[in-house]
């Protein structure tokens, strides 16, 4: 089990306490879509061909960090007051910003042509994580903890 292997080598190291307990609990996460417009060359002083498309960019409400995806997991209705869930902690306006130039940096990286930015929509969604707690949990005390994705999709950022 991944919760008893404290996630690796390298989570080994640092936690030392031994693990406690385990619960479900929701994390906020923003499902933001980017409408861009592109106009790119293929070759140089060739014309230049437009492009219009969407790029999904899924963005954590706690740390801010970003990532493309192109599948997106199907969600389940949850009762609010029966599942623990984390509030989000960063404001929205950091949320587009950080999707944007994430989007920006994919975009660049690949077709060597800085995308236009047409239009954005976000979306609150709350993905379920198992966490597993290290040590006792005492109010006020720092207790290390390791999030295990509960719903199967793997998320890793975008290069």
């Amino acid at each position: 089990m991944v919760a008893q292997k404290k996630g690796g080598w390298i989570g080994r190291l640092i936690v030392r306490k031994a693990f406690s307990e385990m619960e479900l609990t929701y994390f906020p996460f923003y499902k933001v879509t980017l409408e861009i417009g592109l106009e790119a060359r293929k070759f140089p002083f060739a014309p230049k061909t437009k492009f219009n498309s969407q790029i999904n960019v899924l963005v954590s409400g706690t740390t801010g960090q970003a990532s493309i995806i192109d599948k997106f997991p199907r969600l389940e209705k949850i009762n609010e007051e029966n599942s623990p869930t984390v509030d989000p902690s960063i404001p929205e306006e950091k949320i587009v910003e950080s999707a944007t130039k994430c989007a920006n940096k994919f975009v660049v990286r690949r077709a060597r042509a800085v995308p236009a930015i047409r239009g954005v929509q976000s979306e609150l969604v709350f993905r379920p994580y198992w966490v597993a707690f290290y040590g006792e949990r005492v109010e006020g005390s720092k207790i290390h903890y390791l999030p295990i994705q509960a719903d199967g999709f793997n998320v890793a950022t975008a290069t």
